[in-house]
Formats: structure tokens, C-alpha cells, sequence
């Protein structure tokens, strides 16, 4: 049986091996959080969560940020995913968590999420080897080519 629990830790390996992988890589802020956005969509998507690449701006000591995050929705509720907000010019505390999965609502009023622009999937945003890193991590049963292939079929 698989339950809410199953989902969330479901959700943030994936989200774990995402971060894990882009870390690795030599990238700037923005492109870190486009890259971040675009595998997590594709991989959350494939396993049938309703998700959505969000952009706009968040709100964190008294200055707004543009930003880049996934939306996605459990049971009906949406909640935000976001594995770059750590990067916003080292504005977050040290002792907090690199993975924020938290119910929109609460995130907006933590850190002022406020959504401008819904972004499409591009297959084009991570290179294979990226892909594929991931792909390792996460033990898929199958090759960068079917999940992109798959992925695009699916998108919105």
C-alpha cells in the first residue's frame, strides 16, 4: 500500500538526487535552478504527480528575489518543492535544510513565494550526462532517451 508518507519521501529522494547531481556540476544560480526545475518536473512527472515549473519572485529580508520552483499537488493541495532556494545570494540561514517541500500556503508566507510566470518543460535544459547521472542515482529502470522521450510525450 502505498500512502502520503510513501509520496513525500518518494518526493524528496528525488528532489536529494537532483541537488546532488547539479552540485557536482560548475553552474550559475540561474542556471542551477532552471537545470533543478527541469529534472525535477520530468522525473515527478513521470510518476504521475501533477507538477509545473513556476517562476517569479520570493520575498526574504525585505527584498524580492527572482526565483524559480516546482508546484506540484498532493491530494488536491499544493505545495512547493524547491531545491534552490539555499542559492539566493546566501540569504538563507546555515542551519536550515537544502530541500524545501512545504504547503504553498505556508511558503508563501515564510519566504513570499509569488508566482508570475508558469514555465514549459524543455528538453534541452540538461544535458544527457546530467541525465544520466541521475537516472544512476535515482536506479531507474531506463535510458535517457525513453525518460526524455517519455517526458516531453507527457508534458503539458
Amino acid at each position: 500500500m502505498f500512502c502520503q508518507l510513501d509520496q513525500v519521501k518518494q518526493i524528496l529522494d528525488t528532489a536529494a538526487a537532483v541537488k546532488n547531481v547539479l552540485g557536482e556540476e560548475q553552474t550559475g544560480e540561474g542556471v542551477f535552478a532552471r537545470k533543478a526545475c527541469s529534472m525535477l518536473y520530468g522525473l515527478l512527472l513521470m510518476k504521475d504527480y501533477d507538477v509545473f515549473i513556476q517562476g517569479g519572485t520570493i520575498h526574504l529580508q525585505d527584498q524580492e528575489y527572482p526565483h524559480q520552483w516546482i508546484e506540484m499537488y498532493l491530494d488536491g493541495v499544493p505545495f512547493i518543492l524547491d531545491i534552490c532556494l539555499g542559492t539566493v545570494a546566501g540569504l538563507i540561514k546555515d542551519n536550515q535544510e537544502d530541500i524545501y517541500f512545504l504547503p504553498e500556503e505556508d511558503a508563501v508566507m515564510e519566504y513570499g513565494y509569488q508566482v508570475h510566470q508558469e514555465y514549459p518543460w524543455l528538453k534541452g535544459d540538461c544535458q544527457p550526462e546530467t541525465w544520466q547521472r541521475v537516472i544512476e542515482r535515482l536506479k531507474l529502470p531506463t535510458t535517457v532517451e525513453q525518460l526524455l522521450e517519455e517526458i516531453e510525450e507527457n508534458s503539458i
